[in-house]
């Protein structure tokens, strides 16, 4: 079967996507939390648990704190070995780049 050039074969059109998980979270997290009389969202419940437990020394939630405060530490990565890298980079204009 074949289609004419600029008609699409599919008459319902591309499926709609889902929403993104972000948006969900995004989304129930600026409701507000009725099990402490809805007084905060529940990001801002979740944000004071995290921070109680820190302060009750949980290396983990202190842990997190500072990775969202301060950003997570840059990980060193040892390459040595035998490893041939080479890069390909195709430019928007067309062309190209490489190095090694």
């Amino acid at each position: 079967m074949e289609f004419e050039k600029g008609k699409s074969g599919n008459k319902r059109g591309r499926p709609k996507k889902g929403e993104a998980f972000a948006e969900v979270l995004e989304y129930y997290g600026n409701k507000k939390n009725v099990a402490v009389s809805g007084r905060e969202t529940y990001r801002e419940t979740i944000v004071r648990k995290l921070i109680e437990q820190a302060a009750e020394g949980d290396i983990k939630f202190i842990c997190e704190y500072l990775d969202r405060l301060l950003g997570r530490p840059r990980q060193a990565v040892d390459h040595a070995g035998g490893i041939d890298l080479r890069v390909t980079i195709d430019w928007q204009d067309g062309t190209e780049s490489k190095g090694q």
